[in-house]
């Protein structure tokens, strides 16, 4: 398979839209571009505040915070006073409300929580095992023993263990078993995403080199894609696909610094290097329209022409991800979360906060 083959349509659309950008750069009128941000500004003025307070035992407090979408998520909560409790709540309408589930267990220790898809979760409760819900949370089957493994909870491509293990070497998993052939990269694995037409895309490093490479077939055969890069940095390496397939960005990051490449006709180009960080990076996300969503204390946007520049809203943000129906989330704490709908860099903001009421 050609390196050029799994990307090169939806790339070439965005390298006509560079043209078609770089040719509006003369002259005294603004770049689209600039429009562009500047209407991605007004989506996304006064967001939303929806918070909840949600009557628990005493004691407990927020420990998570998940969105499936837009609408579905779930909050977990734990703690000890006089006995360690647990209280979930679920929400369908983007947390405005809240209903709250009947845990399987009545003691809380060292409580967890899995959001597998919208109706599908697990809770654990040591020393008393995992359970599950395919009701959003009505009912609930007990697992087993200590924790789930990965193939009880991943959906998708992703790397990690295949057990519980505290140090293992990460591998390709598909639905939390290894791929049946794993990319055959130098270095040790670091990340992987699928593209909206089944590509599945994987990347690893070794030392300041990283590499990347593609499989039409589940992961069945893998080719390379482009040359290796050097980067200054390899302390994490991440792909992220955005949803339209039209961009791909590869993004390697140091303890303080950020590096971002694209895939551009046939091959890496670079778009920033070295980007001060002001703490370390929690996440980088494809948004399409040649946006790339960054979480590092503060939530910020880089541009396919290197332009990078903070977000009003959010503001902050330790995590970014995008959702399965292409929601943008960012969470500022275990009890606070973003989600903003749209597309690109042009979304509109709702803020979901909840905290506890004790009884």
């Amino acid at each position: 398979m050609s390196d050029r083959l799994p990307l090169r349509r939806t790339v070439a659309v965005v390298a006509a839209a560079v043209v078609v950008l770089a040719s509006g750069a003369c002259g005294p009128k603004k770049k689209p571009i600039d429009d562009a941000r500047e209407r991605g500004s007004a989506a996304s003025a006064g967001p939303v505040e929806r918070h909840s307070e949600l009557t628990v035992r005493e004691g407990l407090r927020p420990q998570v915070l998940e969105f499936a979408n837009a609408y579905t998520g779930y909050v977990l909560f734990s703690g000890c006073s006089q006995e360690c409790r647990g209280a979930l709540f679920v929400t369908f309408d983007g947390g405005q409300s809240w209903v709250e589930r009947t845990l399987p267990f009545e003691r809380a220790e060292a409580a967890r929580l899995w959001l597998v898809d919208a109706d599908t979760i697990i809770v654990a409760s040591q020393p008393l095992g995992w359970f599950r819900s395919s009701d959003a949370g009505r009912t609930f089957v007990r697992g087993g023993d200590g924790e789930p493994a990965p193939a009880e909870y991943l959906r998708g491509p992703g790397v990690g263990c295949v057990d519980q293990q505290q140090e293992c070497t990460p591998v390709l998993l598909m639905d939390g078993r290894p791929a049946p052939t794993q990319p055959p990269l130098d270095g040790g694995l670091r990340g992987v995403d699928r593209a909206p037409d089944g590509t599945l895309l994987a990347v690893a490093a070794s030392g300041t080199s990283v590499a990347a490479a593609a499989s039409r077939d589940d992961g069945r055969s893998w080719a390379p894609l482009g040359e290796p890069v050097t980067v200054p940095a390899a302390d994490s390496v991440r792909l992220s696909v955005s949803p339209d397939g039209r961009d791909v960005w590869l993004v390697a990051n140091g303890t303080d610094t950020l590096s971002a490449y694209r895939w551009d006709e046939g091959e890496w180009r670079e778009v920033k290097r070295g980007i001060a960080l002001p703490t370390r990076l929690g996440g980088a996300v494809a948004l399409g329209g040649g946006v790339l969503a960054v979480a590092c204390s503060r939530f910020s946007y880089l541009h396919f022409d290197g332009h990078f520049h903070h977000s009003d809203r959010p503001m902050n943000a330790v995590s970014v991800r995008r959702l399965g129906d292409g929601t943008v989330l960012t969470s500022v704490a275990p009890w606070d979360v973003w989600l903003g709908s749209g597309s690109g860099g042009i979304r509109v903001w709702n803020r979901v906060t909840v905290d506890a009421r004790w009884r």
